[in-house]
């Protein structure tokens, strides 16, 4: 169905060229009025951007359904932890990616940094805090990792290029902090407390290659939507 539709976007830009480049021969010919030239014109520029204008491709209903089923284990563990506070993304261990959520707000770097020590287990303590840790969904993503890219071409290369999780993507630095300006992201996970505790899934995703690229505990500092742009905001947490 996805694809009928982007022919059809087509189909009828390529019908605008036709009917417009007919309007101006036939004035050419003085065979109608100066206005079909200007209408001929106008529809003809419409058809080529109809054309070549990049059409945004919304995953499918099944795709969707399997992301989101995928995590409503999580879910539910958060929710019934009553997990509140941003998770922190580790960095692999053994070719897996976990992340840390921790039950107390106040985190530090230092905590981050123990977490990556502590053996992997759903109920642990950090410093002698709570906290889950858990394995990360899709980590497998970040086998796509191409080490001769920065930071912004990884995840270009590995969100847009390769998975098409969102139209672009722009990374910008300031006071510490990485932030992703995310153009038209396509999946929608509708779990409240996975995304209140995990970020939207493609901060998510974000967070997971930055921490796997960086090799350092990265945490969602806050995302915002702005129509189609969604903006997030990572700190790294070194050691002080």
């Amino acid at each position: 169905m996805k694809s009928f539709s982007i022919d059809k976007i087509s189909f009828i830009g390529f019908l605008f060229i036709i009917v417009g480049s007919l309007l101006i021969g036939l004035r050419l010919l003085h065979l109608v009025d100066v206005s079909f030239l200007t209408f001929g014109i106008l529809i003809g520029i419409v058809g080529f951007i109809m054309l070549t204008y990049p059409n945004i491709q919304t995953p499918s209903k099944e795709t969707q359904d399997l992301i989101k089923e995928s995590l409503l284990n999580i879910d539910a563990i958060l929710e019934s932890f009553d997990a509140s506070a941003h998770c922190i993304y580790l960095p692999q261990q053994a070719g897996q990616l976990y992340m840390y959520i921790p039950l107390s707000q106040n985190v530090s770097p230092s905590e981050a940094w123990s977490a990556m020590k502590t053996p992997p287990k759903l109920v642990t303590e950090v410093e002698n805090k709570p906290g889950l840790i858990l394995f990360t969904p899709f980590s497998f993503i970040t086998k796509y990792l191409n080490n001769s890219l920065n930071i912004g071409e990884q995840l270009s290369n590995i969100l847009v290029d390769r998975f098409e999780l969102m139209d672009s993507i722009r990374q910008n630095e300031s006071s510490g902090e990485i932030i992703l300006e995310m153009s038209h992201p396509l999946i929608k996970l509708q779990l409240p407390r996975c995304e209140k505790v995990l970020g939207s899934f493609s901060s998510y995703i974000s967070g997971c290659i930055l921490s796997a690229n960086l090799n350092r505990p990265v945490t969602l500092v806050n995302e915002e939507f702005n129509g189609p742009l969604l903006r997030s905001r990572f700190k790294v947490l070194e050691l002080e």
